[in-house]
């Protein structure tokens, strides 16, 4: 028999969930929100509840305008652009098949959820229930249909599940007696469901009343996983669940014990926070404890309304109030005589109380939403209300909170709100955290310590284990083509004539950082931690320091010389074509020595090229590449052509592509197009596609200042820092398309490093070298349907014998069909859309990714008869699947940088009246119903703005579109902050 404190305690904390509060404050109670249906893997609102039903995975919304159900399918308008989308044109091949694997941009590589589980649920609100229906989506995700307490069921995808009871119903001895197959799609249509929603909630009590009986050691979670004498948590800032459970429990833990304490954690919002991905790591982050002492305060002060808290909103009030008034309302930027005013005057400031506030509206922004309400979607929104300056605004939401920031001067007008979104996600190995500063310093400590020549001080190779078995090329030219902004020159190509002969070896020479560096270094660790050089476009963020990856470790005239001819140290991979398929004939391996290299700029060599190129270079009329966007103006024009600035180039200095080398450029590239034809025999695919680049002035331009430094104008005006981030002139931004498709050097070049990638592969699987590599592969036909199959034939068919191309209105027809990329230790697998049949693995940027050199120290350990540094298991268990995760998290955060700057431009030339201005937009996604801002519903269609490759939305259509059809728009409304833009047709 519980005592009564005890039973009380339990149901004054089952009352705390059931209106979602914490233990620390009390939440207001979550709107419902309607029914989620699924329509092609796609999220969509339904107002009716139906029992699961099977939905076919081919099921494609009708075209015409007539045949879309206004009372059935409404576009959830919290994920305003499919993800989905990303995959349409703006990758690479291999980027293009990965980006399939995202919902959300959060990547699966959890577990399957099977019939019979019981789920926690966070999206829009809390849900539980049991899963009654799932089936399988696009990277490892599943469709899951969960029965709820009140017996309606709702769909939802399993990336929002945070929380799973493997095999409730099975274990439960009242409902085991219905007998199911758990992999199946759905449930037998006569399962009890009445049976099993009292099963939901008795299972749910019990829970409640575990939780109560253990509060007492619920509270003292915290402070026993926290150094009370630092604040800081142990096992930086994470802690396991079971840990957690075992604590509160006892050493041996349920199932039931896991999910009490589970609910725990999520509602003691102030202390714990989940990890992104917590259903799969188990991992909770504990709050500094600074930091919940800061939440708490503010908590209080808002609640009280203290003097701190209305203080802090009249001097607030007062900025916003001025920015108002004399920033331009689009731009942003405001007059130096006003900025002078400001300065000037002793009225305006914030103190350090203020300060905590702003930074408290900061995290906000800072912080993933996740479904849950944590402190700060709460209190942040009611600070911004108490304001009283944004009753015209509809929505008090993270938008908002960046404007007011803006207005107080924490932020820049043009300051990235990607990168402020993901300041503790992802980038924070590379800026702004601890963590980051201090690879930062390990990188400057080494980099110095290697410029000194204190070898042995720093760890590095004190001789090249490969000195006695490195290939001298001697005099060879060797040909490095990049950008001339480039900087990380890891590669350069070689052609030597076999005497007597019409056959040619083709030599890759990629730079060889692990000549210096073994896989233990201190900057190896760096390496693994990031993953891959960051490429922003304020910035450039590199895994090596700068003065070794973009000059000692480069190829080139910076490279650090090993010997009195001036060598460079290299990996080289060689390989002659057969004449007739154009196939890898011969290979070879070797660690090397250059020293006659070339640095050739790729505007050069195009031009050079292109008279050659005509019939190998793929045609797209849907895509410019010759127009060019900038502002402020510093031209003439708007616009300038390709050919426009390859003029004023190559007037203003000498090609880099002398006489003498234009015979070997050419055999190069007669054997890079022989190649291309093999694997376009063999299956690649090959199209144009508008994807954006941006170049800023001033470069590197600066970054956001994430954490607010209280100021005042009564403050010197010497000191910078005691100023606000406000602006009277703009940064340039130029914008165009990249021209990598149809580029003969850049083609060239890419094929180049495909064929060292290959030679890579097939050494490491003709030795039992355990390497990273890559596989992408058509799923049998057994397990598809007849009109995949159908669509894939018609795809290969479709495309172009000389260049694989298909057509850009053509090919985004079959981005459904298109399989996953994946990485393994299995050699040997094919790489379908690259048209490789036997293996391939990424090999040549040593520099930038932390698996090339990898593969570097694997291949060099087999010709030193060495014991590999990396196992088949590490690599398998930890490094490929963490890799794998990273590199398309990157991958989407670069999208999503250049997105924001695009649409930034965009904005400006809206500022300065030219809304006007029409786009050509290519549709991805037909007509579709979808929320409007106010509640209501609309037609629109997904697209691409061919001159920019922006992803948009048409609204408020009037006519059917169908896939593929380019129509012409104009700008109604753009979103830097959500990487939006809503147009109209012309």
């Amino acid at each position: 028999m519980l005592s009564r404190a005890t039973q009380n305690s339990a149901i004054t904390l089952s009352r705390c969930i059931r209106l979602r509060s914490n233990v620390l404050l009390r939440t207001k109670h979550t709107r419902s929100t309607p029914n989620v249906k699924l329509v092609n893997d796609k999220r969509y609102f339904t107002n009716t509840i139906t029992k699961p039903r099977q939905i076919p995975q081919n099921k494609t919304l009708k075209t015409t305008t007539a045949s879309v159900n206004h009372n059935e399918v409404i576009q959830e308008e919290q994920d305003p652009i499919p993800v989905e989308e990303t995959n349409d044109i703006v990758a690479d091949l291999e980027a293009l098949s990965e980006s399939k694997d995202i919902n959300n941009k959060k990547l699966s590589t959890q577990s399957m959820i099977l019939l019979g589980d019981f789920v926690e649920i966070f999206h829009n609100g809390q849900y539980s229930g049991v899963v009654v229906g799932q089936r399988k989506s696009s990277g490892g995700r599943q469709v899951l249909t969960v029965l709820l307490r009140n017996g309606k069921t709702k769909d939802f995808s399993s990336t929002v599940v945070a929380h799973v009871v493997p095999k409730f119903i099975q274990s439960d001895t009242r409902l085991s007696k219905f007998k199911f197959d758990s992999s199946a799609e759905s449930l037998p249509d006569d399962y009890p469901i009445a049976s099993f929603t009292r099963g939901v909630m008795d299972y749910q009590r019990t829970i409640q009343l575990r939780k109560g009986i253990q509060l007492k050691r619920f509270t003292q979670l915290y402070d026993q996983f926290t150094d009370k004498r630092t604040g800081n948590s142990h096992n930086t800032n994470n802690v396991s669940l079971d840990i957690l459970t075992q604590f509160a429990f006892g050493p041996t833990v349920t199932e039931v014990e896991r999910h009490a304490t589970f609910l725990y954690l999520m509602n003691d919002n102030i202390h714990f926070i989940p990890t992104t991905n917590v259903r799969q790591t188990g991992l909770w982050i504990l709050r500094d404890k600074k930091e919940t002492e800061i939440i708490t305060q503010i908590i209080e002060s808002v609640r009280s309304k203290n003097d701190d808290f209305n203080q802090f909103l009249k001097r607030a009030k007062q900025l916003v109030e001025f920015h108002k008034e004399h920033a331009d309302p689009i731009l942003g930027t405001i007059s130096q005589s006003s900025l002078d005013k400001i300065y000037n005057s002793k009225e305006y400031g914030l103190s350090d109380t203020d300060a905590m506030f702003v930074n408290f509206i900061a995290d906000w922004i800072k912080s993933p939403p996740t479904g849950i309400h944590t402190p700060h979607e709460i209190f942040a929104p009611t600070i911004l209300k108490a304001l009283g300056c944004y009753d015209d605004h509809l929505f008090v939401d993270r938008k908002l909170a960046m404007l007011f920031l803006k207005q107080v001067g924490m932020f820049k007008p043009w300051d990235n709100a990607k990168l402020i979104q993901n300041a503790n996600n992802v980038i924070d190995d590379y800026i702004w955290s601890d963590k980051a500063k201090k690879m930062d310093q390990t990188m400057n400590l080494h980099s110095n310590l290697f410029l000194k020549g204190k070898l042995d001080k720093s760890g590095f190779y004190l001789r090249d284990p490969c000195d006695a078995i490195r290939h001298d090329f001697g005099d060879m030219p060797v040909y490095t083509i990049d950008d001339q902004a480039a900087k990380e020159i890891d590669d350069g190509i070689s052609i030597e004539r076999i005497p007597g002969s019409d056959s040619m070896w083709l030599h890759v020479h990629i730079a060889d950082p692990s000549a210096y560096i073994p896989p233990t270094h201190a900057l190896a660790k760096v390496m693994e931690q990031r993953g891959q050089s960051l490429y922003l476009p304020e910035s450039h963020h590199p895994i090596l320091p700068n003065a070794l990856a973009s000059q000692k470790f480069s190829l080139g005239d910076t490279a650090h010389t090993v010997n009195s001819n001036g060598s460079q140290y290299a990996l080289t991979f060689s390989c002659k074509l057969n004449k007739e398929d154009g196939n890898v004939q011969a290979w070879k391996l070797q660690p090397s020595l250059v020293k006659n290299v070339k640095k050739l700029y790729y505007n050069d060599v195009d031009q050079f090229l292109k008279p050659y190129a005509t019939s190998t270079i793929p045609h797209e009329p849907l895509v410019n590449f010759d127009k060019k966007y900038e502002h402020p103006l510093q031209h003439t024009t708007t616009t300038t052509t390709a050919e426009d600035q390859q003029i004023l180039s190559s007037s203003s200095k000498t090609s880099t592509v002398s006489k003498e080398f234009e015979q070997d450029l050419l055999d190069i590239f007669k054997l890079t197009s022989q190649h291309s034809q093999f694997r376009f025999q063999n299956g690649a695919l090959n199209f144009v596609r508008p994807n954006p680049y941006v170049e800023l002035e001033p470069q590197p331009l600066e970054l956001p200042n994430i954490h607010f430094t209280p100021w005042s104008s009564s403050s010197s005006s010497s000191s910078s820092s005691l100023l606000p981030n406000y602006a009277s002139t703009l940064p340039t931004i130029r914008i165009g398309l990249d021209n990598s498709t149809v580029s003969p050097a850049k083609k060239m070049v890419a094929e180049a490093m495909i064929l060292g990638g290959r030679i890579a592969s097939h050494f490491a699987q003709e030795h039992g070298i355990d390497i990273p590599h890559r596989r992408q592969m058509w799923p049998s036909d057994e397990t598809i349907s007849n009109q995949d199959i159908t669509q894939r034939l018609e795809m290969l068919n479709e495309r172009n014998p000389n260049t694989g191309t298909i057509g850009l209105s053509n090919v985004i027809q079959y981005m459904g069909i298109l399989p996953p990329v994946s990485m393994t230790t299995t050699p040997g697998l094919p790489h379908v859309l690259m048209g490789i049949p036997n293996g391939y693995v990424k090999a040549t940027s040593p520099l930038r990714r932390y698996l090339d050199i990898v593969t570097h120290w694997q291949i060099k350990a087999h010709l030193l008869k060495q014991k590999a540094p990396f196992t088949r298991e590490r690599l398998d268990q930890q490094l490929l699947p963490r890799m794998e995760i990273r590199e398309k998290q990157l991958s989407f955060l670069q999208q999503d940088c250049l997105q924001f700057w695009v649409i930034e431009l965009m904005n400006r030339f809206m500022g300065e009246g030219k809304g006007n201005m029409e786009w050509t937009c290519l549709v991805n996604l037909p007509n579709m119903l979808a929320r409007s801002e106010l509640g209501g519903t609309m037609e629109v269609a997904r697209v691409t703005i061919l001159e920019l490759g922006l992803k948009a939305r048409i609204q408020n259509l009037k006519q059917s579109l169908q896939i593929g059809q380019v129509v012409n728009a104009r700008i109604v409304k753009l979103d830097s902050f959500n990487g939006f833009v809503e147009l109209e047709l012309v």
